[in-house]
């Protein structure tokens, strides 16, 4: 079987969507969306069916490059951080967004710079982010900030 020409000859009949849209009607889905037939995105990739573990994966280690080179470009001081501070910074980023985090942690964000990872944990420990995502996760990337 010739799979490059039935990938083609999917990509033509089904189309390709980057962002989630009802089967039956083509329209996207957005927050408060009436769905008639199946939530899909790709080339008719059904989003109610179950991901595999490779797939997972590869779609985290996509989304944790494209949060690296935001950090890259918009904070690149971060590189002489510790390595506990760098998985920090980019969970950070994973779980706010860059913009998120810049609105939100900016003091977080200049001790850090700085080197003073103590006043960043501190700050970090006292912004709703902490209440909002529990005790465990906060506390232990507070703790790697300190590190």
């Amino acid at each position: 079987m010739n799979r490059d020409q039935l990938i083609a000859d999917l990509r033509q009949a089904e189309g390709v969507r980057s962002t989630c849209y009802d089967d039956a009607t083509g329209q996207p889905i957005r927050k408060g969306s009436t769905v008639e037939g199946y939530p899909t995105i790709g080339v008719g990739h059904r989003l109610d069916l179950p991901l595999s573990d490779a797939f997972i994966d590869a779609l985290l280690d996509h989304d944790l490059n494209e949060r690296i080179q935001l950090i890259d470009m918009a904070l690149p001081w971060w590189t002489s951080c510790t390595e506990p501070q760098q998985r920090a910074l980019v969970e950070l980023v994973f779980n706010m967004g860059l913009h998120g985090l810049e609105r939100d942690a900016a003091r977080f964000l200049i001790h850090l710079r700085a080197g003073r990872g103590h006043a960043a944990s501190c700050e970090l420990a006292g912004l709703p982010w902490a209440n909002r995502v529990g005790p465990t996760r906060a506390q232990r990337i507070i703790q790697q900030v300190q590190a």
